[in-house]
């Protein structure tokens, strides 16, 4: 029996459900049937799904693992960070620019749509789990021990 990590729909018909085993799963039936769709990620789990439009999402997890769409989730695009850290949350405020958020106090951006991650060195090191963003310039993140972390440009 598998956790699941990660819901997002993209209409009342079509949606994506990731799991602790790397899998993704995808409905387009409104959650009555789900099919398994390969995608690559090692096999790690799958943490946070986050799509800025209907074409445009992420999926990211354990391994440093970035999986990305630009199709509606019909293929996806492998992007490694290296190293084994686990990536616990994912936001776009347009396709190029995003964020990452993770464990040891892991919070990156990215300019050129998930290519290129540059570290943002957080003021207080603990477990990003959430991101929330309103703009390039203004977003949340949240972490363990109750850190609310504001960011703004």
């Amino acid at each position: 029996e598998h956790t699941l990590h990660a819901v997002w729909f993209l209409s009342p018909a079509k949606g994506f459900v990731t799991d602790d085993v790397g899998q993704l799963y995808m409905t387009t039936s409104g959650g009555r049937r789900w099919t398994a769709k390969v995608i690559g990620g090692g096999g790690e789990p799958l943490r946070s799904i986050f799509f800025l439009d209907a074409d445009h999402g992420w999926i990211v997890g354990d391994g440093g693992a970035i999986l990305k769409t630009q199709d509606g989730g019909a293929t996806w695009k492998e992007i490694r960070l290296g190293g084994a850290i686990a990536l616990h949350a994912v936001w776009f405020v347009d396709p190029m620019t995003g964020w990452l958020a993770g464990e040891r106090g892991l919070l990156m951006k990215t300019w050129d749509g998930g290519s290129t991650w540059v570290s943002e060195k957080p003021p207080v090191q603990t477990d990003y789990v959430g991101l929330y963003f309103t703009s390039p310039e203004h977003g949340w993140a949240i972490g363990r021990r109750g850190v609310i972390l504001g960011y703004r440009r």
